[in-house]
Parts: C-alpha cells; sequence; structure tokens
C-alpha cells in the first residue's frame, strides 16, 4: 500500500488532499538527462491536476453508484473502493483498511465532520460536511483524497489548527522522532504504510510549523497558523516503501524503474552510477519483496562497460528476464547505444556481470541513441532508437528481437524494424 498526500489550492479555500496508491510503486516515465521535462519531472501537485484529467477521460477510472454506496476501482494499481455514509474502506490484495477525517479545530478537533451521503460523478466522488467537503479523485496516479474548508474552524486559538484522522482495520501510528513522519502498523507490528514528508505552506508561499501527534488510533495533522495567511497547503506523503541501494554508490537511483507482472520483483536504473574507474557506467538494481519489505538482490552491470555509458536509462522486465538499456558507444560510434539481457539464474538474482545477450542494432549508427528505451513481453525484446536516421535525420525507429530456440545469446539480428510509415 502506497499513498501520497497532497494539497491543491484555489483562492479563499483550504485544500488538503491525500493521494493513496495501493498496490505497486508509482511508475511514471523515466527522465533523460538529454530529454525535455516528462511528467515525473514536476511538482507531484501538478502530476495529481494532470492524471485527474487523464481518470475523467477514461471509464475505466470512473466511479459508479448503488443507492447510497459508491465503488471506485482503480485497474493500475490494483485497489478497490467502497464510500458509503460512513467513509471510505479500501482493499488490494489481503490489506484492507480506512482513514477517516473525524473533526477539525484549534487545539483539539472540536467541530466534529457528520456524515453524509456520497455523490459520484466521472472519477470524482464527494462528502458534502456544510463548510467542509470531502473528495476523492480516481487516476492513473491513484486514489487522491482530498478536503475544502471554506472557512476557518469556530471558536479561539486555543491551540495550533489540528485535524483528525482515525485509522481502523487494525492499523494503529507510530510516529518517528522528528514528528514529521509516522508507520502505520498491522496488528502484528508489521509496518504496513509509511509516511512522511509533512510540509505546510500559504497563500503566500511561506512555510508553516507543521507536525504530527497521536492519540490512540487517531493520527493528528497540527499547525502553527499563527501568522499565516489562508489559503493552506498540507502536504504529507505516505509510501508503501523506500528502496535504495545497499551500496550507497549509486547516482540517479530511480532514473527508470520497472516491475514483474507478480508484483514481486523490481528492477530500478542508476545511470549515472560510477563503477569502478569508470565514471557514470552506470548500473541496475534487482529488489524482491512484498509490502514494506523488500531486499535488494542483484546489482546488474556491464562488463564491457565504459564510463559515461549510462547503463540504467531504461529498464524492464518480464518474469525473469530483465532488460537494460544503454548508450554506450559501440566500436567507433558514439552514442549507438545498445541493451544487455539478463536471465535470472537457477539459484535466484546474485549481483553478477554475465549478461545473456548484448543486443545492438546491425545497421545502426552514431548518435541514434539505441537503448534510450527498453520493453519486454515474454521472449520478445523491444528497442527504440529515437534518433535514428531511417530517410530522415531523427526520423527514430524501435527494434524488434526475438528469444532463439536456443535460448539468449549474443546477437545483432533483429526480427524487425519498426517505423512510422508517414515519419
Amino acid at each position: 500500500m502506497r499513498a501520497i498526500l497532497l494539497l491543491r489550492r484555489r483562492p479563499q479555500l483550504i485544500r488538503i488532499g491525500l493521494l493513496l496508491l495501493i498496490g505497486g510503486l508509482l511508475l511514471l516515465p523515466s527522465r533523460s538527462h538529454a530529454a525535455a521535462s516528462t511528467l515525473a519531472d514536476l511538482p507531484l501537485p501538478a502530476q495529481a491536476v494532470i492524471a485527474a484529467t487523464l481518470g475523467k477521460d477514461q471509464p475505466a477510472y470512473h466511479a459508479t453508484s448503488h443507492g447510497a454506496t459508491v465503488h471506485v476501482t482503480n485497474p493500475r494499481h490494483g485497489l478497490t473502493a467502497t464510500l458509503t455514509r460512513t467513509g471510505l474502506t479500501l482493499a488490494q490484495g489481503q490489506i484492507t483498511g480506512a482513514l477517516q477525517l473525524t473533526g477539525y479545530g484549534y487545539g483539539t478537533p472540536s467541530q466534529p465532520v457528520r456524515h453524509a451521503t456520497p455523490r459520484a460523478e466521472h472519477n470524482r466522488v464527494e462528502y458534502r460536511h456544510g463548510p467542509l467537503t470531502e473528495w476523492y479523485v480516481n487516476s492513473p496516479l491513484g486514489l487522491e483524497q482530498g478536503l475544502t474548508l471554506r472557512t476557518p474552524p469556530q471558536g479561539r486559538r486555543t491551540g495550533p489548527l489540528t485535524l483528525a484522522l482515525r485509522l481502523s482495520g487494525g492499523l494503529t501510528p507510530r510516529l518517528d522522532a522528528s514528528k514529521t513522519a509516522a508507520t502505520f502498523l498491522t496488528r502484528t507490528g508489521t509496518p504496513a504504510l509509511h509516511y512522511t514528508g509533512l510540509t505546510v505552506t500559504d497563500a503566500t508561499g511561506a512555510t508553516l510549523p507543521a507536525w504530527l501527534s497521536t492519540n490512540g488510533s487517531r493520527l493528528l495533522i497540527q499547525v502553527d497558523d499563527t501568522r499565516a495567511r489562508y489559503p493552506l497547503t498540507i502536504d504529507p506523503f505516505i509510501q508503501q516503501a523506500k528502496l535504495t541501494a545497499s551500496d550507497g554508490a549509486a547516482y540517479e537511483f530511480g532514473i527508470s524503474v520497472a516491475i514483474s507482472g507478480d508484483g514481486h520483483t523490481v528492477v530500478v536504473g542508476a545511470s549515472y552510477t560510477s563503477i569502478g574507474s569508470h565514471f557514470q557506467q552506470g548500473a541496475a538494481y534487482v529488489f524482491t519483496g512484498a509490502g514494506s519489505a523488500w531486499t535488494q538482490q542483484a546489482q546488474l552491470t556491464a562488463f564491457d562497460g565504459a564510463a559515461y555509458d549510462w547503463f540504467g536509462l531504461s529498464v524492464a522486465i518480464s518474469g525473469d528476464t530483465v532488460v537494460v538499456g544503454t548508450e554506450a558507444a559501440i566500436g567507433g560510434h558514439a552514442y549507438q547505444g545498445s541493451a544487455y539481457v539478463f536471465v535470472k539464474p537457477s539459484t535466484g538474482w546474485a549481483t553478477t556481470n554475465t549478461f545473456a545477450a548484448k543486443l545492438t542494432a546491425s545497421d545502426g549508427a552514431g548518435w541514434d541513441y539505441f537503448g534510450r528505451s527498453v520493453a519486454i513481453s515474454s521472449d520478445t525484446v523491444f528497442v527504440g532508437s529515437y534518433a535514428n536516421a531511417t530517410g530522415h535525420a531523427y526520423q527514430g525507429a524501435a527494434y524488434v528481437f526475438v528469444k532463439p530456440s536456443t535460448g539468449w545469446a549474443t546477437t545483432n539480428t533483429f526480427a524487425a524494424k519498426l517505423t512510422a510509415s508517414d515519419g
């Protein structure tokens, strides 16, 4: 289960949003050091705005109403949500739970949030609690929960602005030492969610003091808004797991990511990582696990690699086969590029430099950038070569490689070269 708390602001409104991503890592377009900005390069609130628009246009993300109950399915993250008058219930696999706003106010959350019937329109669901509107937006980025508060809490400022969230389904919060992050634990004490990155800004962009506290099964977001100008933006993050390289040497770790069909193996590219004396040769890391428990199994590198290869700019996985793209020079051709195929050994993934095949374009040339993108489906590998000149400079092409009957082996023989007939 992974969740990200967001806040989008409109004039004269306090908006607090929670983006819940359950069942998988957040997979966004990989960023290239030489390419224009992609969705992943944008601030997270901007990503949410774009994703919400995509969800509105795709019926698969639309909510369905059955009387006073609304059902939401997120096909990308395997998430289902049921919204009733009493609140939101989430389910993904064996993970179930609920996070309900129960009240808000100064000092103590003295203003209760009353039950309301959810209303659905396209991919958006709303609860209207008088001056407070609670809303959900379903999109390829996840399920975003938000709050729109039209007026400040009633009463005198007897303490910080406080919003109370009640955890249920056996989840309890545990704060870290900074009190800006928390871990949600199951009944057995197993970490299920990580809640971190709390930041609060006001209408002028000033950052306000903010912290978390707990009261039994309740998690309290507290803000010192004494000198703040409304509206406020509150941004915590909830995430299932944070993957880092165990050797601590990875650079640009996360520039590309891929996840296996069963969701238990993740490959992460780190294209600027130096290997030995080879500056920015690049590497790819293989993790296995589930939930919040992930373990690095292998660091994949090219034993014939060199400096500035940027191995790991792209990664893909299907079953036990991993493909890693690199912009390495081929022969005397700078940035012609290649793609490496690794197959999981019978004893399991382990740090190894032994690749099963090195794929290149037999008709390739310098500056083709073959390997900038890769994909795999079963025994078929696709490699993008965005600057390949097929009659026109930088027209681009994609190459198709099929696993030989004798298994993967270093070969320059591609099965097909795909180009656009109107390119």
